[in-house]
């Protein structure tokens, strides 16, 4: 009875997490299962402590209320892998535990402007656009909110906190101005909410868990892990802030040997799902809840925030035709085709790629990192096709030309409203050609 005694405790916290917990072990799987689908919601709650905190700017950063960035991205920008430089960023925390938001859209002109709201879990509950002609006034309703009235633009939220990322498109730098001016024009009103609580400090298992759980009890959790919460009860996901605490040893030791090489396995980026030829294309389903759940961790390490294959087509590639690496002291060409399925527009990124993988841009003497289908004096051919040139030597068109660093480089291509054939699969790049 002693004995027993002694282990009731134990005993107890096991049967609360769950009956496979009970012999003090998950199965693998179920713990590799509970870091993917934690990581993403960990990531985003370690992002907005990072955004809300900020004490940088002249007015305190607050829930339900974008902070434009009013310039493009840098090679000194490194809080993000893999940046664009083709779009002015928006960013707004969400939260609705005290009613509804009004999310305002300036009048469409023919620019792309979006704006993606994604649930906690870093998956896409809807995209907005501008609408021709008017602006439009959409209400974020949470749920358990009364009906949409007659007539009202309204989006049913399935969730109550949530992040906002607005895009707008620039042509070129002397564009700029009449960006921002739109970007200035997308606004959030309504009730503004405290912050929450700071993430929980720390890496590793016990911070991804606490800061997962710690979101997951506010509730409601993101559909995209809603329903495997019940089945994932052992490793401990969902079943609070303190659940590592109250896991057996030897599940918390499950967490620490599997952590290191599931999060290891997430720096190959979220681009690696299909192959076209020597180009990677992103998972079909990035940036939605029926991704599997490995990509959407990969996701959340490299590119928080992706956009679905609906509004964007992510191509990545470090190797020419013949599979030799990128390296930015050879010289290559991409020949792109005169009827690229982009709606939108298109975009080539050149990225200096670092000793562990993530893609950052890199200094170079026209302070250029990608071209667009905006980009002014682009070489063409007599078929229509575009040509760029590519390497750290500079050619005699520099107008088709993207600078590179000296050491090894990737090539990202995004497409913008792809055709549907294209979102479909029906697209690769061309190969990269060296010279």
């Amino acid at each position: 009875m002693a004995l027993l005694g002694a282990a009731r405790p134990a005993l107890v916290a096991a049967l609360l997490l769950g009956g496979e917990a009970v012999a003090g072990r998950c199965p693998d799987v179920l713990i590799d299962e509970a870091f993917h689908l934690a990581f993403p919601v960990a990531e985003m709650v370690r992002t907005r402590a990072m955004a809300l905190g900020r004490t940088d700017r002249p007015e305190p950063p607050q829930p339900n209320r974008f902070a434009h960035r009013p310039r493009l991205s840098t090679p000194a920008d490194r809080g993000v892998t893999t940046p664009n430089v083709d779009t002015l960023y928006s960013s707004a925390w969400l939260d609705l535990s005290a009613g509804p938001v009004t999310l305002s859209l300036p009048e469409g002109e023919g620019r792309y402007v979006s704006v993606a709201i994604m649930d906690m879990a870093g998956d896409h509950v809807a995209l907005l656009h501008p609408a021709p002609g008017r602006q439009r006034r959409i209400v974020l309703r949470p749920p358990g909110a009364a009906p949409a009235a007659p007539g009202e633009d309204a989006l049913a939220m399935p969730v109550v906190r949530g992040w906002a990322i607005a895009r707008v498109f620039v042509r070129s730098a002397e564009d700029l101005p009449a960006a921002r001016a739109v970007q200035q024009a997308i606004r959030l009103e309504g009730p503004v909410p405290p912050a929450p609580a700071p993430a929980p400090p720390g890496a590793g298992p016990e911070a991804i868990l606490a800061r997962a759980n710690g979101e997951l009890a506010a509730g409601p959790a993101p559909p995209g892990l809603a329903g495997r919460l019940p089945a994932l009860a052992c490793t401990g996901l969902g079943q609070g802030a303190d659940a590592w605490r109250r896991l057996p040893e030897g599940t918390r030791a499950q967490w620490a040997a599997r952590a290191p090489q599931l999060e290891a396995s997430l720096r190959l980026g979220f681009a690696t799902e299909a192959k076209a030829g020597s180009w990677h294309r992103a998972h079909p389903a990035t940036g939605t809840a029926s991704a599997p759940a490995e990509v959407r961790a990969a996701v959340a390490l490299s590119g928080l925030g992706a956009l679905p294959a609906a509004e964007v087509l992510y191509f990545r590639t470090d190797r020419d035709a013949a599979g030799h690496p990128l390296s930015g002291a050879r010289r290559y060409r991409l020949t792109l085709p005169p009827d690229l399925p982009a709606e939108a527009f298109w975009s080539v990124t050149l990225y200096a790629v670092e000793p562990d993988g993530r893609l950052f841009l890199a200094a170079n003497p026209l302070g250029r990192h990608a071209l667009n289908s905006a980009s002014t004096g682009l070489r063409r051919e007599a078929d229509g096709s575009v040509r760029l040139e590519i390497g750290r030597s500079a050619p005699a068109d520099q107008a088709s030309w993207l600078p590179a660093p000296a050491g090894p480089i990737a090539l990202v291509v995004r497409l913008y409203r792809p055709t549907k054939a294209a979102a479909a699969g029906g697209f690769e790049p061309p190969a990269v050609i060296p010279d």
